[in-house]
């Protein structure tokens, strides 16, 4: 039964990004729980690539489908892990109607918008778990894929992809509001801890590392880490997460303020933007009206405005500065040569986008007493990309240390 190679796409098409789960036993007669690939936890907050979806697809074609939560999908779940009737009945008292509901062994799993809550469990004295919320760094098993225990398929009232429009958000003290409702009604509920990995960041080294996070975040919305690509909405969700999920509590009153590391993240792009980078396309996707009206997202907006270049604003750019002085040959070598180092300077204007340029600038800049060849052109420019990226001449001791000095400072 090819369970991953004949559903996982549906599940993508609904721009969910469900990855492959381990086989339960060695000899891979039953299905389990837990995901294959060790990095999984990052489809949480981006979407497989359409060559890793192959390689899923050809490589566990009969494995379970689990879901990651976080920005990738804007899903959270509440799984329900008690037989106890009252206790359900206590919880979806609470919880808002979710449109769709996964039945395994025993509980149900009920689906949810995210918005960057903190994961935690419910347990009680009698009845032990009773409930656990999902956010990111956590997956679910979704149907069909099979129970490892039961050996039947995972059951759902109605298939998720088919229901993302009707999924409501949850409130961001759902962690309480359960608590309180619980032992309201006379249930005993253990004093909860984070459901995240083990390793949390302690008191002494809780800034340090806020600052690296934040700095790793910059360069994956830069897109200078090819391994992962965020808008910077899902980074301000990871960096929210990041702080409440992994950093301790060290007394009462004393949380870390996720705001400090967004500031850092705001900050880092920032000087980014200043040392002519630029964001790639997309950045600001699902920025939600509090961040839009953010003066440090303005300020990036601004910068980025600048340093970004395409081959429209090239065009535009050099059409004008021409027209300040039409006719002198020097002016208009000098402009080209100019406009060679604006947009060597930003590093997602590629090779392609300057080839689609050359033929403007020959036309517009090129006279009777001034030639412009493609190649001499084509060669200014690998230059003065070779300049901008400190690379113009790696025999000099001086421009090798400020390189590593200036990637030290960042970091």
């Amino acid at each position: 039964m090819t369970i991953f190679a004949e559903h996982a796409p549906l599940y993508w098409a609904a721009g969910l990004p469900v990855i492959p789960l381990k086989p339960h036993n060695v000899d891979q007669k039953g299905r389990g729980k837990a995901p294959i690939l060790n990095d999984w936890p990052k489809f949480g907050s981006v979407m497989p690539t359409d060559t890793e979806k192959q390689a899923w697809l050809n490589s566990y074609p009969d494995c379970n489908i689990g879901l990651p939560f976080g920005s990738a999908s804007g899903l959270c779940a509440i799984d329900i892990d008690t037989e106890n009737e009252e206790l359900v009945k206590a919880i979806l008292d609470i919880l808002p109607k979710s449109p769709w509901v996964r039945i395994g062994a025993k509980g149900m799993g009920l689906i949810y918008r995210w918005s960057g809550q903190r994961n935690f469990k419910l347990r009680s004295d009698q009845d032990g778990m009773i409930c656990e919320f999902l956010g990111l760094g956590n997956q679910m098993v979704v149907p069909p894929s099979i129970h490892p225990d039961t050996g039947k398929p995972y059951k759902a009232n109605t298939n998720l992809y088919e229901v993302i429009d009707q999924i409501l958000p949850l409130a961001d003290d759902i962690d309480s509001q359960l608590r309180d409702l619980l032992n309201a009604r006379g249930f005993s509920v253990a004093k909860g801890t984070r459901s995240g990995p083990v390793d949390i960041v302690p008191e002494g080294e809780r800034d340090v590392q806020m600052i690296r996070h934040a700095g790793y975040l910059a360069r994956v919305v830069l897109g200078m880490d090819k391994a992962a690509q965020f808008s910077l909405q899902e980074a301000i969700d990871h960096m929210t997460h990041w702080v409440r999920q992994f950093t301790t509590t060290v007394s009462s009153g004393d949380n870390m303020d996720p705001g400090k590391g967004i500031a850092k993240l705001f900050e880092f792009l920032i000087k980014d933007l200043e040392k002519g980078k630029s964001l790639p396309e997309g950045w600001d996707a699902n920025l939600t009206e509090h961040w839009l009206a953010n003066e440090s997202i303005k300020l990036i907006a601004e910068k980025n405005q600048v340093s970004r270049w395409t081959v429209v604003k090239a065009r535009d750019w050099l059409r004008g500065k021409l027209a300040e002085q039409p006719g002198d040959d020097d002016w208009a070598m000098a402009r080209v040569q100019e406009l060679l180092s604006l947009v060597a300077k930003d590093d997602k204007f590629s090779e392609m986008d300057f080839r689609a340029l050359l033929g403007f600038i020959q036309k517009i800049a090129s006279s009777d007493n001034l030639k412009l060849g493609k190649a001499d052109l084509l060669q200014g420019y690998k230059a003065a990309k070779r300049k901008a990226e400190g690379g113009e001449d790696w025999e000099d001791h001086e421009t090798i240390a400020r390189a590593v000095l200036e990637q030290i400072e960042r970091i």
